[in-house]
Order: C-alpha cells, then structure tokens, then sequence
C-alpha cells in the first residue's frame, strides 16, 4: 500500500486545490483499496475533497454484483471540524465482514489512526487506533494505518506507524480479537537502528497473516548511518519478535532504498503469506549505477533468504545503464507458488508489461505481457502493471495502464487462465470518462488494485479523467471472465 498511499495523497492535494468538492456536477473522489470475500460481494475505501477544505474518508460496498454509492464514513467523536480523514487499505474475512484502515485529524490538529469495521453489511462509526504507551500527546501525534488483513471475522491486523514522546516515526502493529481491537505494538527495530531524538522514520508498507497471532509485516527503518534498509517483522502465536534487516543482492547500492528524486522510497511493496514461515516480499532497490531494480524475498520454514532479482525475458536491456525493471504487486497460491507483476525496460527502452512466476518454489523466466493492439511504443510512458490477484494456481488476474496512440493513458486489465495468459485489453471508461488518469505526480496511476474472489470473478479500483485536473474514481467488476464497463465511483 505504501505507494499507493502516497499517490492518494497527491490526489486529494490535487483535488482539493482545483476546488473539486462534491457539486451537483460530480462527485469527485478517488479510491485507495478493494476487497473481495465471494463473487460480487467485495468493499472498496477511498477519500473525497470536502467544501471545507478538508477530505471525507468513503466506504463502497458491492452486494450481489452491484456498486452502492459511496457513504463518508463515520468519524470518532474527537475528530476535528473539517477532519482531514482517508481510507487506504480494505479487507474482508466473509461478504459483509469487513475492516478499513487509514487516518484522521483530531481536534487538536494530530493525525490518528482509524479503523472501521463492517457487520452484517453496516459499517460501524469509525474509532481511533489505540497507540502504544509512549505516543507522543496532542498536536505532536502523527499517526496512519496503510494496511489491513483479516484472517477471520473480527480477527483482524492493521500495520502503520505513529510519532513516540521523543518525535521518531514508530512501526506499530494492531490486532483485533472476537471484535476488540487492542492496544498498538510497537514494532522493535534490528539493532542497528538509528537512536535519538528525531532520528529514526521508520514505516510499515504490508502485512500478511496466513493464521489469527501468525503475521507478518514488511516496512523501512533507518539505520545508525541514516540510511533506510529493509524491515521485516515476524508475529508467531501473538508474539512479535524483533525485526530484522532485509539483505538485498549483491548489487545494491549504498543508498539503495532511497530514491534520489525524493517522491517516494523504494522498499519493500508487498508481503504474500500463504502458510506459517512460508512469505513472500516483493518490492524494488536501486542498484550501483542508481536504476531501479525488482526484489524478491522468499521466506521458507522460517528462514529468510538473501534477496534476488527475478530472470528478465530475453528482450530485456542489459546494458549497466538501461538495465531496470520494478514489481509492484505479488499474490501466492500456496507456499511455494507465486506471481508478481510490474514492468521492465526492453533493449530499445520501452517499458513493457511484466509478469514472473514462481512454481513449486522455482521462480521462472519472467515473460512480457501482450500489451493492446493499441499501445504506443514511444518510450514516453511504460506499460505497466499495478496489481495482481490470483484466485489459484495458474488463475490469475493483473491490471495497470498503458499510452496509447491517440496520446491517451489507459487502463489495463489482463487475465491467466489455466496457465496461459491472454493479451491485456483496454477497461472500458464509465460514458464520462475522457482517459484515465494521467500522471499527478511521478506516477501513471490508471488501474491500481484488484481482487478476486475466485477465478474469473474480480473487482478492481482505479482513476480516470472527467476532465483537465478533474481525476476520479472508478470501479470494475468482472463476472464468468467477463469485464463490464467502469462506473464513476460517486458518494
């Protein structure tokens, strides 16, 4: 979620300065994440520009294949008049059994966690996330939760990170039993961790429990050198250990998780956990010549490995300087069966559509993905894939964007079926829509999440474009393999 998360922001800024409050004209909003628990019964969060000046945090819900209207969720009692709050991450245990995660302003101007659940179909108003003990007070508070995973029904785990007493950014985990959620861990940092006032920023990006009290949680933390290396945090039977430093491959650079234009960090994106000890991480790192490159990590019975760079296709540049390629998103199966999707740099430049596999704890060839008879191939813009969701082995569902030639950004969705995967198409905009969205910040955001209830049966979020900086939401479902036409994603 972390960098999703950041671009929702960009969004709202963006939203909120061309003065895009909900009108008679159109609801603009964006979304952050979507869940599925069974075919057509899935939840989606986001956040609106409000006429105040502030941003309303939105709940969707689906039931039985249709969109509800997006409903601004219910704040804690101590939130501020004209609360900044945003809903970044979603997940389901059954239909009509969710949680969402994100933050808001208080009355005392402080950013707080929020968490909102969902029963019987009824989101609940939202309550604060419980920080641990030494949490800075009053307006000194800058809490957020960027990601959510519920094993179970009122069983659930929420990761992001708050300010302590002394003004350092913590990791914090949250879990939720039978209903209650508990007060916030911190997360214990590797020993090499910068100490002081004011000195350590660490955050947590994803989380994944495969089992209730049987977590894991991946982030960034700065080391005694001010440097940010990889976290990984381990929950086994409710107790979180200590964190441990990601050791990323051979050719990492000395700043390796930081990246030089300052929009966001590289790190570690996503963690899949299929079984207990048995993870997944994918992410991206920049090596000696400062080009981004894809990570895996892979953690069996328990074990971390070093982390390694998936095989590129043949077509793939391999000089020093042309050599880069990014993975975004990862789901796994089972244990030892995984896809991961992204992007790569051919050997005349372009960006282009990966997807890399791994089967019975092999990580195969990655392949290109057959973009639409439409893209352009200008070297502007990739083609990239955002999200990944596989209903099972071989079943799996990717979206992203992609240039087209009428100079247009479109969305992407691509579908394996068996095994094979077909050439991506074009989503089809809801009857408003211009293109999806372009570039706001540093990003090509188009279709960004998506889930998949089982095979053939998904939903998925994105952004298009009402007009010249008029982004909004949308939001596709597919149904017998089938994707219908976007609908504007109103409140």
């Amino acid at each position: 979620m972390g960098r999703r998360g950041g671009f929702l922001l960009v969004v709202i800024v963006a939203l909120i300065l061309a003065g895009e409050a909900p009108t008679a004209r159109a609801a603009s909003a964006n979304l952050g994440d979507v869940a599925c628990a069974t075919p057509g019964n899935c939840a989606a969060v986001g956040t609106a520009a409000t006429g105040s000046g502030g941003s309303s945090a939105l709940l969707y819900t689906q039931s039985l294949g249709t969109w509800t209207r997006g409903t601004p969720a219910l704040l804690p009692v101590d939130a501020g008049a004209g609360s900044f709050s945003s809903l970044f991450s979603v997940a389901c245990a059954t239909a009509g059994a969710c949680v969402a995660a994100g933050d808001y302003t208080d009355r005392d101007g402080a950013g707080q966690g929020l968490l909102v659940s969902q029963t019987n179909g009824t989101w609940a108003a939202g309550v604060a996330a419980p920080l641990p003990a030494d949490a800075a007070a009053g307006s000194h508070q800058s809490a957020q939760l960027g990601d959510v995973t519920c094993p179970g029904p009122g069983n659930c785990t929420a990761i992001g990170e708050y300010v302590d007493a002394a003004g350092n950014g913590r990791p914090m985990m949250l879990t939720e039993s039978n209903g209650t959620w508990a007060t916030g861990i911190e997360g214990a940092l590797p020993a090499d961790a910068a100490s002081g006032p004011g000195r350590q920023f660490a955050r947590l990006s994803s989380v994944s429990c495969p089992a209730a009290g049987n977590c894991t949680a991946v982030g960034t933390y700065q080391d005694s050198a001010h440097r940010a290396r990889g976290l990984v945090l381990t929950e086994a039977t409710a107790m979180w250990a200590r964190g441990v430093a990601v050791r990323l491959p051979a050719d990492a650079g000395p700043d390796s998780l930081t990246n030089p234009s300052g929009h966001f960090n590289y790190g570690l994106n996503q963690v899949s956990c299929r079984a207990v000890g048995e993870c997944t991480v994918i992410g991206e790192y920049a090596n000696r010549a400062g080009l981004e490159q894809g990570l895996v990590l892979t953690e069996h019975q328990g074990r971390w490995s070093r982390g390694v760079q998936p095989r590129l296709p043949a077509n793939a540049a391999t000089a020093r300087f042309r050599k880069s390629f990014v993975l975004w998103s990862a789901s796994c199966t089972s244990a030892s069966n995984c896809t991961a999707v992204g992007w790569y740099a051919d050997r005349s430049g372009q960006g282009v559509p990966l997807v890399v596999t791994e089967r019975n704890g092999r990580w195969q060839r990655g392949i290109e993905l057959r973009a639409p008879a439409n893209v352009a191939r200008n070297g502007d813009q990739a083609t990239e894939l955002e999200a990944v969701s596989c209903a099972s082995a071989g079943n799996c569902t990717a979206v992203g964007a992609y240039p087209a030639r009428n100079n247009r950004l479109e969305g992407l969705l691509a579908t394996e079926t068996r095994g094979r995967w077909g050439r991506a198409t074009p989503a089809i905009l809801p009857a408003n829509g211009r293109q999806a969205a372009p570039a706001i910040s540093d990003e090509q955001p188009g279709l960004y999440r998506v889930a998949c209830a089982s095979a053939g049966n998904c939903s998925a979020i994105g952004t298009y474009a009402l007009g010249p900086d008029r982004p909004q939401g949308m939001l596709l479902s597919q149904a017998a393999g089938q994707w219908a036409r976007a609908v504007q994603a109103l409140f």
